[in-house]
Order: structure tokens, then sequence, then C-alpha cells
């Protein structure tokens, strides 16, 4: 059998961890980057004793090795393992490793009495080092920040129902994400209410330059300065590009001629191609831009009119927080965290049921014909992100379920 590639980055410490987080990669997506938050805000806070181990790498890893010491466990030879394809359908890029060779490197990852599954899909892994731990030297604690909701948790637990609840009754806590993903652990996956604990997803508020902002805001708008609707999110049909499209079809009549904007995705994928057809079919290629992933999402934000999210499934999507400390408004379907959010100020009219565009294309033409209603809802929901849902709100709460 090949030899497990491990690259490590030399970060060490005099003492043994007590937490080791586990993720599935280090992708610009919503939980490695809320991971990122928290591990950041650990070390402002001045806490050690923390060690992250990854499944596999991508852009975040070096702001990883900047917060924390940081072990990649990467294989050749498994990225294209049957195994895989189904999770990486699913979410984009690569998230598990079958348990028979993860044991190969789980002997170069220090024990900790503290494990973490960052996602359900980093599990597995979790639950072996927490073994591990257990037999070795000491009973170990596992947790489980779950990220996802009915979709991919379908697809990243365990196909046979029995080894899928040994895998879950392994966990001392789950973490839910938000209240929908709470009651898919309760209702859907049997997990018993006194284990589930709900912290809802936060970020670190941005800090755009006016100079970065005024450049998104030319890239996106043109010179004709249209108004711009932005949908941020990886393109995957969970995220509704398809549904953006028969929005934009609904709107471009509309006298300010507005500008779709869709940020996230990778030039030259299935589902890129596939909007891009689509996009030609409906005659709106100068109605509507498509952007890859960028580095800096949170200057587009700014640079935007209003965010849409045209999801089917999203937890609680992180662009949406960081549209609302933007003093964005948000137009959404009713798909997770984002009703939640829109609820939580006040503004439900701006929360539609799955697929009804239609409807959320007549509240973003209320919102576009308004400007002083713009502004109310977007200075709404910067004043309820900034004072509820930052890292230095949500991380003690979210430290002290991991500690127990």
């Amino acid at each position: 059998m090949p030899r497990l590639l491990i690259d490590s980055v030399v970060h060490r410490v005099s003492t043994g961890p007590t937490v080791t987080f586990v993720g599935h990669d280090a992708s610009r997506t919503g939980a490695p980057v809320m991971l990122c938050s928290l591990l950041r805000w650990l070390q402002g806070e001045g806490i050690g004793g923390v060690q992250l181990v990854l499944l596999s790498g991508g852009p975040l890893l070096d702001d990883y090795c900047a917060v924390a010491p940081t072990q990649v466990l990467d294989s050749r030879i498994l990225a294209g393992s049957a195994s895989l394809s189904t999770v990486s359908n699913s979410l984009g890029h690569l998230v598990a490793l079958p348990s028979s060779v993860l044991g190969i490197g789980l002997r170069r990852v220090t024990e900790s009495p503290i494990l973490v599954a960052n996602t359900l899909a980093s599990l597995e892994m979790a639950r072996l080092l927490a073994v591990r731990a257990s037999t070795n030297t000491m009973s170990a604690r596992l947790v489980c920040h779950v990220h996802e909701l009915d979709g991919v948790a379908e697809r990243v637990l365990p196909a046979s129902r029995t080894n899928r609840r040994s895998l879950l009754d392994s966990v001392d806590r789950f973490v839910a994400a938000s209240q929908a993903v709470a009651e898919m652990l309760l209702d859907r996956l049997g997990i018993a209410a006194q284990h589930v604990t709900i912290i809802e997803e936060f970020i670190e508020k941005p800090h755009p330059s006016l100079q970065a902002v005024a450049a998104a805001r030319k890239q996106m708008s043109g010179e004709a300065n249209r108004p711009v609707i932005l949908n941020v999110g990886a393109m995957s049909h969970r995220k509704g590009p398809e549904r953006f499209v028969d929005l934009m079809s609904t709107l471009a009549d509309h006298p300010s001629s507005p500008r779709g904007v869709w940020l996230g995705g990778e030039p030259g994928s299935s589902v890129w191609l596939e909007m891009e057809h689509d996009l030609a079919g409906a005659g709106l290629e100068d109605s509507v831009l498509l952007l890859p992933n960028m580095d800096d999402s949170a200057r587009y934000l700014a640079a935007a009119d209003l965010v849409v999210s045209t999801a089917i499934e999203d937890p609680y999507p992180l662009a949406i927080l960081e549209a609302g400390a933007a003093g964005k408004p948000v137009v959404g379907f009713e798909s997770g965290g984002v009703g939640d959010m829109l609820r939580a100020v006040g503004h439900s009219e701006l929360v539609l049921p799955i697929g009804d565009t239609l409807g959320m294309s007549a509240a973003i033409v209320k919102l576009l014909e308004n400007p002083k209603s713009r502004g109310l809802v977007g200075s709404e929901l910067a004043d309820w992100v900034t004072t509820t849902h930052l890292v230095e709100h949500m991380a003690p709460a979210l430290w002290k379920v991991v500690t127990g």
C-alpha cells in the first residue's frame, strides 16, 4: 500500500495539546472559515494547547498555520477513489478518507483529551483519534460541530444505518450551527436533545478598504453604474445558480437595468458551464456577471446594492452575516439560517418559500425602488450582526461547550 503523505507545519508546543480540531479541508467556505476565526480568537485571548488536523489542504492553510499547529493528511492515490466521489460531488472538494487508511497517519498526530470534528464530514477521523486517545492514556471527549443540513449530511455520513448510528452515538456533544441544524439532529438523526447545543455561526467584522470596495463596484456594475444584486456561494446546485438565472430573467425589463453577480465557483466546472449556457439561452449575458472564488468577498458585499440567497439548503451562511455587517439588505429563500437572520431584525417579508422566484423578484423591486427602505433594512441588519454575531460574541460560548 502506498505510503500516506503527511505534510506537517512546524509548530511545536512544550506540553501536549488539550484540544485537537479536525477539519475536512482548508477551503474558503463556511465551516473552515469560521474555524479559522475561532482559532484566531483563541490565539488573541492567549489560549494555547490547541492543534489542528486537516484531511486535505486548501487556500486557508497559511491562515491556519499562523494561528495553530497544523497537520495536513493527504494522499494522492486516495484523491480519485470511489469512496470520496460522492462527498466531493456534494461539496466540491475532498472531505473524507477511508478509515482503513487513516490509521497510517494517526501515529503522527499528538494525542489530546478533547477532539472536535469541525463538520460531520470530519467526524470519522475525529472518532478514530478519540478512540486512540481513550485506548492509550486517557478518556477522550468527542465534540462534533455540525454545519451541514440533510442533503450534505446524507452524503458524508456512513451509508450503513448501523455504522451511522455507531458514529453518531460516539459523540459526547453536538454543536448545531443553527436552529435548522438542531432540528435535523434531533428529528432526523435521532440525537437526544440533552446532547445538542445551538451556537449560531459568526464572523470577524470585515474591514475592506474604500479603494477595494470602489474597485469591486466598478468591476460588478460597469461604467453605467447599474444596481448590483449579488449572490455569494459555491457554484453547486444546492446554492441555486439556476434559480438565480430565473430571478434575473424576471428583472431584465426593470427600468434600472440591475446587474446580477454570482461570486463563487470555478470557471470551466460543470455547473459554471451550465450557468453560462442558461444565461446565453435567456439572453442575460449582459445582465449577469460570473466571478470565481475570491480571497476577499467582503469588498464585493460592501459594493453591492443588495444581496440575495437562492440556496435550497444553507445552515447559516457567513456571506449573509457579512452582507449584514456591511449594511446591505438581504432577500432569501427559507433554506435554513437566512430566515432566522431576517426574522431576528423584523423583516420576515424578505424571506420567501424555496422556489418562489417571482416573490423574491417582487421583494427586490420594492427595495430597488425605495432607497430609504433599502437603507433602513441594511442598517438594522448591520446593528444586529455587529452586536450579536461577531466572533467575540459567540466564540466564548463555543469554547465553553468544547471544553465541557
